[in-house]
């Protein structure tokens, strides 16, 4: 990760991944249908929707991400 100015306010500095941190992204992104089946042996699919559903509440709720990936700082 590697803070840069943020040219919509600069007060502020961007938080982005650098090119290893894409990288680790994407190897992450990889692993997320495995990790998904297993929540779901755990929990079963009824918990796991409304997991998913509390997750994204809390996501819409809390403004600090982009759509962009870029998180204020």
């Amino acid at each position: 990760m590697r803070r840069v100015p943020d040219p919509a306010d600069r007060r502020a500095k961007l938080v982005v991944p650098t090119e290893r941190g894409h990288d680790v992204i994407a190897i992450a992104q990889d692993l997320v249908p495995e990790l998904e089946h297993e929540v779901g042996e755990i929990l079963g699919a009824e918990r796991v929707r409304d997991l998913r559903a509390d997750l994204d509440a809390i996501r819409r709720a809390i403004p600090a991400g982009r759509s962009d990936g870029q998180v204020r700082q």
